[in-house]
């Protein structure tokens, strides 16, 4: 394994950490009975929205971050597709865990 290669497979792992602090943030914080109160055309009703496609986001730039580190052509290595996928279901899952502990002790 060459130096430029572990160097951004090493890279990309502290988003993951990211992905799931955005996750669980908004799983802590998001209140469903305040978000129907507010105004139907308030800028606040698009945090569900950005906070769902922030894993797609995230993922990218990680995309983005191996091939500027590693060689501009196709993503061959499949620890990074591993590492992708893998940390988008852990977030994934992380979430309805969240709300579904939340909603059972309501």
């Amino acid at each position: 394994m060459t130096h430029s290669l572990l160097v951004a497979r090493v890279s990309i792992l502290p988003f993951a950490v990211l992905t799931w602090a955005i996750i669980g943030w908004y799983a802590k914080t998001w209140d469903a009975e305040r978000a129907r109160a507010l105004p139907r055309y308030s800028p606040q009703r698009l945090v569900p929205f950005v906070v769902g496609i922030s894993p797609f986001v995230i993922a990218l730039g990680q995309m983005s971050l191996y091939r500027e580190l590693t060689s501009p052509g196709p993503i061959t290595d499949p620890f990074v597709g591993v590492i992708l996928v893998g940390e988008c279901v852990v977030a994934l899952a992380l979430g309805f865990a969240i709300v579904f502990q939340r909603r059972r002790r309501e």
